[in-house]
């Protein structure tokens, strides 16, 4: 992966130059400090300041190679100085975290910090040592460390008054910064980063000249992973790359980390291959194209969690229609071509909103709307639909829809407080599954929306318009299912109860044959007999009844669920007005 994106990323201009460009300082108080007697020049960065001029520049490209690469890698032993050059000094400010302040005073251990800190660049490790002259890098000038040393504390009483006259309220860092040539912090910041820029310096080798070692991009290995060690091999580590690589990679990490679009951070996107001028990851892709897409997980360290090189990827689709097979009166039958809209609309009518926002959460938790049941289903079927949507592979979403999709509907009718069940998502959600089906040729079902489709009709020649006093039969399992689901949904619509329950019809949606189906029923019926009496439609209540009780399935452990949960989502034959 780092070899892949490091040869794109290469292409599109030079890597220190991207990463600068789009790196933005954050909130604190910056300060450019003059060997002579001039004023310091002093800039409070905050969210509104104006992330241009050319005092903000110059402090945006210091800060950017005075920065350490982790906290696990300073180069103040005990970590209260955050910067990692002799022309930079970093502290915090504040929230019991001051190194400057103490009691509203210059801290008695500020000298202390301060020298602690110059003296570990003027003394480095030995093993940082031989890395460097590896390199040719030349000796540190020691008389500078001392002379800038010097200046800090010289000026420590002017930085204790410059800062409280501020009066910040939360921890905020204060920056200081020598007035030296820019080449001379980049200089000082690869002498920090070469010795530093690999994971662990142990695995380290030369060969040719050069130096490998583990890469700390995306790569973690110590005392506490050592699962990452090969034990069984001469090599311990999974792989080495040479140190240009390696700050390359620290480049192209952070680049992605800065990347923003409308001021919010980008998460995931696609870097298309062979595209110059393409500075930023793209959200949606519209024409084919090969790129490499990733998702980046962003906390104290910012990794790469998802990658994948996704040829010919594109937002088209071939037609998918959405049906109406449940013959709704507000639904016009949709042909949609992008893959986005699709998405839309699976993530609004299937998951209730919670689909794309938990692709890369570990542990959604069970909400209003969305049961732990639902949850189960996410966690079971969200790799599939991201890999349908976002990397344009549709092999595991065949392979789950059928299961995945009708779960989550039965779990959505069993979750509902609405009465009018037909003018909720849950019929549009029967159709998108219906419609899935057929669109992803699922095997044996494939067919199952349009041999739904003309049920209703049917079943309101043999209820409504029948006017013979002879009952009526159903003429295949199909139709007893849907006349099956029609019975429940006019039953449970006879409850007095304020607040709907329909828990009640758990067995009937989940019964493994008809029989129970047929059991929970009469149930039902005895239940609601005295409503059922009471209502002025019990004629096509009778026949209904009749043509569900009066009928065995020829194959009864083979419960067709679509047909049954139409017929419960559809518009309710019972109420039918009559044709005029």
């Amino acid at each position: 992966m780092i070899y892949d994106l490091l040869a794109t990323y290469r292409q599109i201009s030079d890597s220190h130059t991207m990463t600068l460009d789009s790196y933005i300082l954050s909130n604190g108080l910056y300060i450019r400090l003059y060997t002579d007697e001039r004023e310091p020049d002093v800039l409070l960065v905050e969210r509104q300041t104006p992330q241009s001029g050319e005092l903000y520049n110059w402090f945006r490209e210091v800060d950017f190679y005075s920065r350490l690469i982790e906290m696990n890698k300073p180069v103040d032993p005990k970590k209260k100085i955050h910067s990692n050059n002799m022309y930079s000094v970093f502290f915090k400010h504040g929230s019991g975290q001051d190194t400057l302040v103490s009691d509203g005073k210059l801290s008695s251990e500020f000298e202390d910090r301060i020298s602690r800190y110059f003296d570990a660049l003027a003394k480095p490790k030995k093993e940082h040592t031989k890395i460097l002259k590896s390199y040719n890098f030349p000796d540190i000038d020691k008389e500078a460390i001392q002379r800038n040393k010097e200046k800090i504390l010289s000026i420590s009483d002017w930085l204790v008054k410059k800062v409280l006259s501020y009066d910040f309220i939360s921890e905020v860092y204060i920056k200081l910064f020598f007035d030296v040539a820019i080449s001379e912090y980049k200089r000082e910041s690869d002498r920090y980063l070469i010795p530093r820029i690999f994971n662990n310096n142990k695995y380290n080798i030369t060969f040719d000249g050069t130096l490998y070692g583990l890469s700390n991009a995306n790569m973690g290995l110590n005392a506490k992973k050592p699962y990452l060690e090969h034990k069984t091999t001469n090599y311990k580590v999974p792989f080495r790359i040479s140190i240009e690589d390696a700050l390359d990679s620290k480049n192209m990490i952070e680049w992605l980390e800065n990347q923003k679009s409308e001021g919010k951070p980008i998460v995931s996107g696609y870097l298309p291959i062979d595209s110059e001028g393409q500075y930023t990851l793209s959200h949606v892709i519209t024409d084919e194209i090969n790129a490499h897409y990733m998702h980046l997980e962003k906390g104290i360290k910012t990794i790469i969690n998802d990658y994948d090189f996704v040829p010919g990827i594109t937002d088209k689709i071939k037609p998918f229609t959405i049906n109406n097979y449940l013959r709704l009166k507000d639904l016009n039958e949709e042909v949609i071509n992008s893959r986005a809209v699709l998405e839309t609309r699976v993530d609004e009518w299937l998951y209730n909103g919670n689909l794309r926002k938990n692709y890369y959460n570990e542990a959604p938790k069970p909400r209003s709307g969305f049961s732990s049941r639902q949850v189960d289903l996410l966690m079971l079927s969200k790799t599939a639909m991201l890999n349908f949507f976002v990397k344009c592979d549709a092999t595991s979403l065949c392979g789950c829809i059928d299961r995945i999709s009708l779960g989550l509907i039965k779990e959505t009718i069993l979750n509902s407080k609405y009465r009018a069940i037909d003018k909720t998502n849950i019929p549009c959600a029967v159709n998108l599954r219906l419609s899935m089906l057929k669109y992803f040729k699922i095997g044996g079902k494939e067919n199952m929306g349009d041999m739904i489709k003309p049920l209703w009709e049917g079943l309101k020649q043999k209820v409504v318009d029948n006017k013979t006093n002879e009952n009526q039969i159903c003429e295949s399992d199909i139709e007893f299912y849907y006349a099956a689901g029609q019975l429940a949904r006019y039953l449970i619509s006879l409850s007095q109860a304020q607040n709907i329950n329909y828990d009640i019809i758990d067995p009937i949606l989940n019964a493994r044959d008809s029989n129970k189906i047929k059991k929970e029923l009469y149930g039902l019926i005895k239940k609601y007999s005295h409503a059922i009496s009471a209502d002025n439609k019990s004629k096509r209540t009778d026949a209904l009844i009749a043509l569900v009780m009066g009928y065995n399935p020829e194959r009864p452990t083979e419960v067709e669920y679509d047909a049954l949960i139409a017929g419960f989502a559809s518009h309710n034959i019972i109420y039918q007005k009559e044709d005029v």
